[in-house]
C-alpha cells in the first residue's frame, strides 16, 4: 500500500509539473523607468508615439532604443501622477515583454481605454513580441491604473 501511495503522489506531481510547463508565461512586465525611457529614445514622429488619457494626467509613450536589446528594443512608457507626492510629482513605469526586454513593436493607433470609478483606467495596447528568438506574435497587453493609489498593474 505504501508503494501505491508513493506512485500516486509521483504521478500527481508529474502531472502538476506538466501543467505548469504548459501554462503560458506572463506576456509583459512592469518596471521602474530606466535609461530606455529617456526622451532621446521617443520614436519619431512624437505625435504618433504618444497618447494622453484622463484629462492629460496619464501619458503613454513609445520609445525605441535603436536595437538594444537586439530583438526587443521598443518599450511602452507610462507616466502618471504620484498620489504620495505632495508636490505633484509623477511616476514613470516601463512595460516590456520580459525582464530587460521590450517589444518588437507597439501599435499606438490600436490603443483603447476604458474608465470605471471602482477600478480606474484600463488601457489595452496591441504589441508584437519575439518568441524563442525566431518568430514574432501579435499580442495585447492590458494595463490598469488606479490614480488614487498610483498603482499600475497588468490585467490577465
Amino acid at each position: 500500500m505504501h508503494r501505491r501511495l508513493i506512485a500516486a503522489c509521483a504521478s500527481l506531481a508529474g502531472g502538476a509539473a506538466a501543467a505548469l510547463a504548459a501554462a503560458p508565461a506572463q506576456a509583459a512586465t512592469i518596471a521602474d523607468c530606466n535609461e530606455y525611457a529617456m526622451t532621446t529614445f521617443v520614436a519619431e514622429p512624437w505625435e504618433q508615439s504618444s497618447r494622453t488619457f484622463y484629462n492629460g494626467q496619464v501619458r503613454l509613450v513609445v520609445t525605441d532604443t535603436d536595437g538594444e536589446p537586439v530583438c526587443c528594443s521598443t518599450w511602452l512608457v507610462v507616466i502618471f501622477p504620484n498620489a504620495d507626492d505632495e508636490l505633484g510629482g509623477r511616476t514613470c513605469r516601463m512595460v516590456g515583454s520580459a525582464s530587460g526586454l521590450g517589444w518588437t513593436g507597439v501599435d499606438m493607433k490600436g490603443v483603447k481605454s476604458t474608465y470605471a470609478a471602482a477600478t480606474g483606467l484600463t488601457i489595452t495596447v496591441p504589441v508584437r513580441r519575439m518568441i524563442d528568438g525566431d518568430r514574432i506574435v501579435n499580442e495585447t497587453v492590458k494595463l490598469r491604473l488606479d490614480l488614487r493609489t498610483s498603482r499600475l498593474t497588468l490585467v490577465p
